[in-house]
C-alpha cells in the first residue's frame, strides 16, 4: 500500500493521494475545455466571461497543486496525461459549432467545477486531521468555486435559451 509521510508523524493514506491526483488530472482537462469554449464564443463578452473562469481553474489549480505539495503528494503524470487525451478526444463530441454542442460543453464544465467544490467540501471535512489543509484557505476556494459554478450556469442558460425545435 503507498502510503506518504507528512511532516515528522503522519502518512498520507493511499486513497487521499489518489483521490487529490484524480482532483489535479481533472482540472487540467477542465482548463483546456474552458478555454475551447472561449475560442467558440459568440461575442467579445461571453469570451471575455470563459477566460476569466478559466484563468480562475488555473489558479485554482495551482493551490491544489501547493496544497498536495504541502503533504508529499506530486501530480499524476500519467492520470494527467489521461485528462489531456480523454479533453482531445471530447472535441468529437463536444463541439462548439453547434448551440447544442455549446449548451453540453456548458454542461461538462459544470459538472468539473461541482466535483471541484465538493474536493474543497471533502478536504475542509478531513481538514482538522490535517494542519496543511488550512481552512480558511479551503473556504475561499470551495466559495470561488461556487462562484464559478453560478457564472458558468449563466453561460449555459443563455445557450440553452438559444436552442429552438424551429432550427
Amino acid at each position: 500500500m503507498k502510503r506518504h509521510q507528512c511532516g515528522y508523524s503522519r502518512v498520507i493514506p493511499r486513497e487521499l493521494d489518489t483521490y487529490l491526483k484524480d482532483h489535479y488530472a481533472g482540472s487540467a482537462g477542465g482548463t483546456d475545455l474552458c478555454r475551447r469554449i472561449a475560442e467558440g464564443a459568440s461575442g467579445d463578452a461571453e469570451q471575455r466571461e470563459v477566460n476569466d473562469i478559466a484563468e480562475a481553474i488555473e489558479a485554482d489549480q495551482a493551490t491544489l497543486e501547493e496544497i498536495m505539495s504541502r503533504i508529499g503528494v506530486s501530480p499524476s503524470r500519467f492520470k494527467a496525461a489521461g485528462a489531456w487525451i480523454g479533453e482531445k478526444g471530447s472535441r468529437l463530441k463536444l463541439r462548439s459549432s453547434s448551440e447544442a454542442g455549446r449548451v453540453f460543453q456548458y454542461e461538462a464544465m459544470i459538472m468539473g467545477v461541482t466535483g471541484k467544490l465538493q474536493l474543497w467540501h471533502s478536504l475542509l471535512e478531513i481538514g482538522p486531521q490535517v494542519p496543511e489543509f488550512r481552512q480558511p484557505e479551503l473556504e475561499e476556494l470551495k466559495g470561488r468555486a461556487a462562484d464559478q459554478q453560478a457564472r458558468l450556469q449563466k453561460l449555459h442558460d443563455t445557450a440553452a435559451g438559444n436552442l429552438s425545435a424551429d432550427r
